[in-house]
């Protein structure tokens, strides 16, 4: 939420850091907020997901190798053209969450709805992959690192010196949830990583906020860590809040 945005913006402005850690990058949003707001950080990212880690590779100037499944090579076969270089094939894969939440059906290659999507997807995928690409083109955010594994043991393992934001996700089974049907359209390498549990959940939330610049956002109130609430996000009445942790002592 911008309100989120806006309160990292808020907390980080006085951090005396040079090398600040995102944990759990998701669609890099925390990385895109600090890069706007113009922060002199040297940027770390870390995730698992096959997305995140394309994305979080492709802006530490290391590109990713994936390709196409099997059945993304018979189904699909206007989608090999656009995995030539890095910078395509990341469009492609971009564009795939799309597609694959399409093809993820059972029932996808005889339901006429699907069909009629999957043949748009077809159709106009020269355009949006070309949409795709210019947009990639024009980011100027860029990591000096990218880190495909636990985020727990990264985080613990950090320098001192080292800022740290995250906002993990706080169900068992969280990454594998994300960007599940890319798996139907890519095969990766993917990394090693344990599953949250209560008991890595309070090591993580230690290793973020023992630091001296640290943020933890979570959606659900940490009762041991009352002292260090900063602020609370939520966007309607219906929508979750977003509790935010930090060692930081600018509260909203």
């Amino acid at each position: 939420p911008a309100d989120m945005r806006a309160i990292i913006g808020e907390m980080t402005e006085a951090w005396t850091c040079e090398d600040v850690t995102i944990g759990c990058s998701g669609n890099f949003t925390i990385e895109r907020t600090l890069a706007a707001l113009g922060r002199p950080f040297r940027l770390h990212s870390n995730d698992v997901t096959l997305y995140s880690c394309a994305i979080g590779s492709h802006f530490a100037g290391a590109p990713l190798e994936f390709h196409l499944t099997e059945m993304a090579k018979e189904s699909y076969p206007w989608l090999a053209p656009f995995m030539g270089t890095p910078e395509d094939r990341l469009a492609t894969l971009l564009l795939g969450t799309d597609l694959a939440e399409v093809v993820r059906h059972k029932d996808a290659a005889t339901n006429l709805y699907y069909r009629r999507l999957v043949r748009g997807f077809d159709e106009q995928w020269p355009v949006l992959h070309a949409k795709t690409l210019a947009h990639l083109q024009q980011q100027t955010m860029r990591l000096a690192s990218f880190h495909a594994g636990d985020v727990v043991d990264l985080v613990r393992d950090l320098p001192t010196a080292h800022g740290c934001i995250s906002f993990p996700p706080f169900y068992a089974g969280g990454y594998e949830t994300m960007f599940k049907g890319l798996d139907l359209l890519f095969e990766w390498e993917p990394p090693a990583y344990e599953r949250f549990t209560d008991v890595r959940l309070a090591a993580m939330t230690e290793a973020v906020l023992e630091r001296e610049h640290g943020i933890l956002m979570t959606r659900e109130r940490l009762e041991d860590r009352s002292g260090l609430l900063r602020g609370v996000v939520q966007t309607s009445n219906r929508s979750v809040p977003i509790y935010v942790y930090s060692s930081s002592p600018v509260r909203r």
